[in-house]
């Protein structure tokens, strides 16, 4: 079987989306009846004739899906017989045409919530949806579960460590840890881990790096030290604005490196993990208080954090396509 998977494929994915594709594709390739290419969307336009020539029996988006992702649905059901599946990680398709969505192509979803933009994708169309947990790479955190402290940063024992990994963008509500910095009674060490490989703003950057927020922007090979030094891990987004796939993968990572998680309910999280011990909820509006109200109540000791279920290993993803695809195993 013949697939194609359109998104940014990296050996070494650095943010979310770029984690889910790359546990796709490594996943599937270890299928001997499936022969597997990806292709990033302008790689997709450029190589069109080629795709046309090879005529995949499967597409799969691991990106979004939003208007590209929609759009070039469409365009690949006018011109190939395949399967056409989305992993739906992060919907982005609001003020779209109502046209859109009739016009475009999809066979199978997954995804953790069917948001009300996917059922007007699936009143349209004979869609089957599968709800699952999209959840994480545990190979991407344990690679070097043993190092005892990150390489760049000293740890100071009596000083309550914060950690955030993300985008240094408007959106991600990084605004809260400068406000936190400011405002704690006690000294704090909070540490940004931003992608290096894709942008970031500048006045947010200088804004963060100003309040006294140490900031890295670089590959860290000891992640699983990383998480397992901070007291909390922190996730400050504002649901409404976006930003990040429904269940953030960097909460999970968090999570299953034991580490107790302060966030606002963004996307899925109050779905998948209101139930699992160690993580607090707060709103957007109330955050940098909810944060220090944790710091001046932990007294030094540990928060308690449940082991995350199977159910979150990302890997089950490639496992619901094959069983989708009705791919015999090698």
């Amino acid at each position: 079987m013949k697939i194609v998977v359109l998104g940014n494929y990296k050996e070494l994915p650095t943010e979310g989306m770029e984690v889910i594709t790359n546990s796709i594709v490594n996943s599937l390739r270890e299928n001997s009846k499936i022969q597997l290419r990806t292709f990033s969307t302008r790689e997709f336009i450029r190589s069109f004739f080629f795709l046309l020539f090879y005529q995949p029996h499967v597409f799969i988006f691991t990106h979004g899906p939003g208007k590209g992702v929609l759009v070039l649905s469409g365009l690949i059901r006018l011109f190939f017989s395949a399967k056409i599946i989305w992993i739906a990680s992060r919907p982005s398709l609001s003020k779209l045409s109502p046209l859109i969505f009739k016009w475009t192509a999809v066979d199978f979803i997954i995804g953790g919530r069917k948001t009300p933009e996917i059922l007007k994708v699936m009143e349209n169309r004979d869609v089957i949806y599968h709800e699952t947990v999209i959840g994480i790479s545990l190979e991407r955190v344990q690679s070097l579960k043993n190092q005892k402290k990150a390489y760049f940063l000293e740890k100071r024992v009596e000083v309550p460590f914060l950690l955030h990994v993300g985008h240094i963008r408007k959106n991600r509500g990084l605004e809260n840890l400068i406000q936190i910095k400011q405002e704690s009674p006690i000294e704090v060490d909070i540490l940004v881990l931003g992608s290096p490989s894709l942008s970031y703003d500048p006045e947010v950057l200088d804004a963060v790096k100003s309040a006294g927020v140490q900031v890295v922007r670089e590959v860290v090979p000891d992640l699983h030290a990383l998480y397992q030094m901070a007291d909390f891990y922190l996730f400050p987004v504002d649901p409404v604005l976006g930003g990040a796939v429904d269940l953030p993968l960097s909460i999970l990572e968090a999570l299953h490196c034991k580490t107790p998680v302060i966030t606002t309910p963004f996307g899925v999280t109050k779905k998948y993990l209101s139930k699992i011990e160690g993580v607090f909820f707060s709103d957007s509006n109330h955050f940098s208080q909810s944060v220090l109200e944790h710091i001046q109540s932990m007294n030094h000791c540990k928060v308690s954090v449940n082991p995350l279920p199977k159910e979150f290993d990302l890997k089950n993803l490639s496992n619901i396509i094959i069983d989708f695809l009705q791919v015999d195993e090698k």
